[in-house]
């Protein structure tokens, strides 16, 4: 028994670091490739359940359009809108406010504007990529698993195939908490910015609750983010309006969290502080935003290894 815990100790350590070395060096690659399979983990089990197997492929086939078009909708909206600030001038709009002008004229004199192009360019190339990727996932990813599992020696199979039903059920929990959070956070905050740039409402929507992921941190962000440029575009009033968008989406977020992290397995508010320091030090916004994920991914396996062992 001793000797099988070591080697699936070593196996899952081994794995672990690999991963984390390869999202150090490749962030983005991964963040879409992590994308994908949490796409999956989400869409996977209605499309199965909803829609027979003759019709299952088209199904598939016209969920991975639309998200290429919300994607493509997206960084278009995005690059317009990160020109559209670039050009203002801001002392012309912030000529009555000579202290946030000096910070803001700072901020776009230091802005790296070519490094951002090409950072804009780069997700564009891995968002087409991205659907693809989960188009084929979702018609092999069952494929996939039979190939994982035949790897596993039979004195470990029962072991691992445990294993994997806890995390896999409590990974399904967080990504459909995950998804529903975001959209109604997207939601609320898309109602708010159509009050002061209804077009780019939709861009505002997905940066509020993408920002949203990651806790404390994010609202600080969002305050923040629609707080200034909502002044730089209407003055106090829409300053005003940007406080109270992300006051409300606040308040519904509040609202929904204990219902859509009901079967998500909960981390002390310490862990998570922790957890987004480290994991944005050392990976960056990518790794801000995963830090969560990934932390709740990590203790779970830790958790659920731990009763396996215990139970075999």
């Amino acid at each position: 028994m001793r000797d099988r815990r070591k080697v699936l100790a070593i196996a899952i350590g081994t794995l672990c670091i690999v991963f984390f070395a390869f999202l150090y060096t490749f962030p983005t690659i991964t963040f879409f490739i992590l994308l994908a399979f949490s796409t999956v983990f989400v869409a996977k089990e209605p499309i199965d359940k909803y829609f027979p197997e003759k019709v299952k492929t088209l199904v598939i086939l016209a969920f991975c359009f639309s998200l290429y078009g919300v994607l493509a909708l997206f960084i278009f909206l995005l690059t317009s809108l990160v020109q559209k600030v670039l050009i203002l001038n801001p002392k012309q709009v912030l000529s009555s406010y000579p202290q946030l002008y000096a910070v803001l004229s700072y901020i776009k004199s230091n802005l790296n504007l070519p490094t951002l192009t090409s950072k804009l360019g780069e997700i564009a190339g891995y968002s087409i990529i991205y659907p693809v990727l989960t188009f084929f996932l979702l018609k092999e990813i069952d494929t996939l698993k039979k190939a994982v599992f035949s790897f596993i020696p039979n004195p470990y199979f029962e072991m691992c195939l445990n294993l994997f039903y806890h995390i896999n059920k409590k990974l399904k929990a967080y990504f459909k908490g995950l998804v529903i959070e975001t959209l109604v956070y997207s939601l609320v905050c898309t109602v708010g910015s159509s009050l002061v740039v209804p077009k780019y409402s939709i861009v505002f929507g997905l940066i509020g609750g993408i920002a949203n992921i990651i806790p404390f941190l994010g609202t600080l962000f969002n305050y923040a983010l629609f707080g200034v440029l909502f002044f730089v575009f209407k003055g106090i009033k829409g300053a005003l309006i940007g406080v109270l968008t992300i006051t409300a989406a606040q308040v519904v977020d509040m609202v929904v969290y204990p219902f859509t992290y009901s079967k998500v397995l909960s981390l002390p508010s310490s862990i998570i502080i922790i957890s987004v320091l480290l994991w944005g030090k050392v990976f960056g916004i990518i790794g801000m935003i995963l830090a969560v994920p990934l932390t709740t991914v990590l203790y779970a396996v830790l958790v659920e290894f731990g009763k396996t062992l215990k139970h075999y």
